[in-house]
């Protein structure tokens, strides 16, 4: 078997990354409570209003995790330095 690539190992995090999020989602709209289900307070609120509060919460805690530990780094510029270009970003104009 050949090991992983970084391309691989990408591809493998965007799809847990994805999948997760579409998880956190489904679990953030309370459509699988059954009928006859006698709702709760959870400090004041009903049952109803909890659950997508805490699953917005659950949602803006991994997307914070996934933005400082697992999204690819960039190199950027600092100031006073000119950034890279390789040329083919920037359409080259005729001479007059």
């Amino acid at each position: 078997m050949l090991p992983p690539t970084d391309r691989s190992r990408g591809r493998l995090r965007m799809r847990t990354v994805t999948a997760t999020f579409v998880v956190l989602y489904a679990l953030t709209i309370p459509w699988y409570l059954p009928r006859d289900w006698v709702e709760p307070s959870v400090w004041a609120f009903p049952a109803w209003a909890t659950i997508p509060i805490a699953g917005s919460v659950a949602i803006g805690v991994f997307a914070a995790f996934v933005y400082l530990f697992a999204w690819p780094e960039e190199p950027t510029p600092t100031m006073g330095e000119p950034a890279e270009t390789t040329g083919q970003d920037q359409a080259e104009l005729p001479n007059p």
